[in-house]
């Protein structure tokens, strides 16, 4: 009988640390980042480098503060990294930085709290709501506005997604096309 042994590797994890095995297949969202592409499933988020083939695993084991991911948006000029979670968590990663922006899941707005889309207008995230929008200053760290949108019934109106150009911004949402200058002080 011939018997082969092979070597046997014990992980390469220190002790009191943490190694995700997450499914990192089935992507739904993508995030072009210019010298890479952020990917994202309902669990995880990793980015693909063409350049080199390479893959980064990225996870709440990396830092991240949640799973259940809705969507991902990135922003070349800020090197900035937008994580939207189904239950209204943020995460923004500035280069390497993973700065968690909790306040929307944990606000007292009744209804739809939902984070739908972030775009991105100089040094502001314009977070696209189920109530109206949400202006994040990415230098401060800190909101600095909440635009509410409600119906003739004072009902909230989703906001799908919102783009700027030529100093405004236009929010599509479930009421029609808004827009608004950034130079309104209101």
């Amino acid at each position: 009988a011939l018997l082969l042994l092979k070597g046997v590797f014990a992980q390469n994890v220190p002790i009191g640390s943490w190694h995700s095995h997450l499914p990192y297949n089935g992507t739904y969202v993508l995030a072009d980042a210019g010298d890479k592409i952020y990917c994202g499933n309902e669990i995880s988020v990793f980015s693909y480098s063409p350049e080199d083939n390479s893959f980064d695993r990225l996870s709440t084991a990396a830092g991240f503060s949640e799973v259940g991911i809705r969507d991902l948006q990135y922003d070349i000029p800020s090197k900035t990294l937008v994580i939207t979670y189904t239950n209204s968590n943020v995460d923004f990663v500035f280069d390497q930085d993973i700065y968690n922006y909790p306040f929307i899941k944990e606000s007292a707005i009744n209804g739809d709290k939902n984070v739908y889309h972030a775009s991105f207008s100089g040094d502001t995230i314009i977070l696209s709501c189920g109530f109206g929008v949400v202006l994040f200053d990415i230098a401060k760290r800190e909101s600095p506005a909440t635009i509410f949108f409600t119906d003739a019934d004072a009902a909230n109106m989703k906001v799908n997604a919102t783009t700027t150009l030529n100093e405004f911004i236009y929010a599509a949402s479930t009421g029609g096309l808004y827009a608004i200058s950034t130079s309104d002080v209101n």
